[in-house]
């Protein structure tokens, strides 16, 4: 009797020496394989340089490694929860016991450095031009300092305490196209913001432009204003004004009850200690003056965004936070760049999904096409299937034999296909593309496109060429496994 081991190495042998006796067909069979794991090795391979690419350029221009937010019911982004219509805009909400969650944040040996944000939409209008725009409210000094690889085209970095906005330089072009005038340094801009409570409207200078190293249309819509404008707009300014102390007389009327106010007997008296209208525009003033003078350090933050040292675990980071953050009843959110960029990271994921929907698709063509093949293979093996079975053999043994032709086939046709396409991912590698698509020097994080093959591509492709091959025998061995010994005789 045959032992397992023995029979695995009969199978083995019969299902090679097969395949060389239709040498031909089972060469056709393996180029379609071969041809299948190139195709989806160098497609994945241009998306595993983008993921790349694309995370980079996030990192780097916006949302750091991982970036602290306020528990929301839904996913929060630096963008807020979704993205709101301009004109009816709900602001983020301050992230709570912000001191405390920093001292834990700068506390962390993988935090390299950590900077605060404030996040709103507005419209933006100059010179009788209205922009939507996304606002990121920051202390210039620490921001510019932590993301480095944003780039001044024009003017200087916004100051911390000074007011002042940044806008993309291309954007900047646009509107001095679409006005026919050049935005000069020092031009004031409107922000204007509409909320649940009214309107909010701020005047600001234009400080300076900048460039991201790869940008797109919506990152274009960014721009960079100093922290306490935002902070007015989304009606988030801490520090209360003083009392208004008022005069005796007029503090009696408003003590006493509200009919009296209105008692004609009591008569008109002239008394000069009355509110005045000075009186209230000074108190006025001097309430807007301490709004406008709250120090950085006590003022509300929607964000804190984190930059970590080279070489740190950002997944572990953000464990460690999370469950420090319990453990001292702080609510906020801990996420990673892709979270922090909301819908912005998911254009790789999407682009990523279609590309293998469609080599799903035509891997689904070669399956029918194989099948076909190996169909043909038993049909001209037929007297040969029902000899073996005359002779003894079992349904499960005919069974293995052509699942063990497949999958020789499939791995040696993916073994091929692998190394044919590591030759050409790495010759695309050296030699790159250059483009000058803003969503592809986006994604890719430049303008040379180069593939990168990792290890998981590989693993994928060569898994892939393994199951399209098995799935593609089984249309065959269903058929092999409908002959009977008895064809055999009818055969001679």
């Amino acid at each position: 009797m045959v032992s397992g081991y023995g029979k695995s190495v009969l199978i083995a042998r019969l299902a090679i020496r097969n395949l060389l006796l239709n040498r031909r067909r089972s060469l056709l069979i393996g180029m379609l394989i071969a041809v299948c794991v190139v195709i989806a090795m160098v497609g994945n391979s241009f998306f595993e340089s983008s993921s790349v690419g694309l995370k980079t350029t996030f990192i780097n221009c916006f949302t750091g490694d991982l970036f602290i937010g306020p528990e929301t019911e839904r996913p929060l982004s630096l963008f807020g929860e979704d993205t709101p219509i301009i004109g009816s805009y709900a602001p983020i909400a301050a992230l709570p016991r912000q001191n405390e969650i920093l001292q834990i944040v700068k506390s962390d040996p993988s935090v390299a450095s950590v900077v605060a944000q404030v996040s709103g939409y507005a419209l933006m209008e100059v010179q009788g031009m209205r922009n939507p725009v996304v606002l990121f409210g920051v202390n210039g000094d620490d921001y510019f300092r932590a993301f480095s690889s944003i780039r001044l085209a024009k003017g200087s970095f916004l100051r911390t305490g000074d007011p002042g906005i940044m806008i993309a330089s291309h954007k900047l072009r646009e509107i001095s196209q679409a006005t026919g005038q050049e935005l000069s340094l020092g031009t004031a801009i409107q922000l204007s913001v509409f909320t649940s409570h009214g309107f909010s409207i701020r005047e600001v200078p234009l400080s300076g432009s900048f460039e991201f190293p790869t940008s797109n249309t919506a990152m274009d819509r960014i721009a960079y204003v100093d922290a306490d404008t935002l902070r007015a707009l989304n009606e988030m300014i801490q520090g209360g004004a003083e009392a208004l102390r008022l005069p005796p007389e007029t503090q009696r009327y408003l003590n006493g009850e509200v009919a009296n106010i209105f008692n004609t007997d009591a008569g008109v008296q002239q008394n000069d200690s009355g509110i005045r209208l000075n009186d209230v525009e000074e108190l006025l003033g001097r309430s807007r003056a301490r709004h406008d003078a709250v120090a950085p350090d006590r003022a509300s933050w929607n964000f804190l965004l984190i930059k970590l040292k080279p070489r740190s675990d950002a997944q572990a980071v953000k464990r460690d936070l999370e469950g420090r953050f319990r453990s001292h009843g702080l609510e906020a959110r801990v996420g990673d760049w892709r979270a922090a960029a909301g819908s912005g990271s998911a254009l790789v994921g999407s682009l990523s999904l279609a590309f293998n929907v469609g080599l799903g698709i035509l891997a689904l063509v070669i399956v029918l096409i194989l099948a076909n093949a190996f169909a043909t293979m038993v049909t001209e093996r037929t007297s040969e299937i029902a000899t073996m079975r005359a002779m003894g053999a079992r349904k499960g043994f005919v069974r293995a034999l052509f699942f063990g032709e497949a999958t020789v086939l499939s791995v040696v046709a993916g073994v091929a296909g692998a190394l044919a396409g590591a030759i050409l991912v790495a010759s695309l590698h050296r030699r790159g593309f250059s483009t000058s698509n803003r969503i592809l020097t986006m994604i890719f994080g430049g303008n040379i496109l180069r593939p990168l093959l990792t290890p998981r591509t590989i693993v994928g492709s060569l898994f892939g060429a393994i199951v399209t091959g098995g799935i593609a025998s089984l249309f065959a061995v269903r058929l092999a496994l409908r002959i009977t010994p008895a064809r055999a005789m009818e055969s001679e």
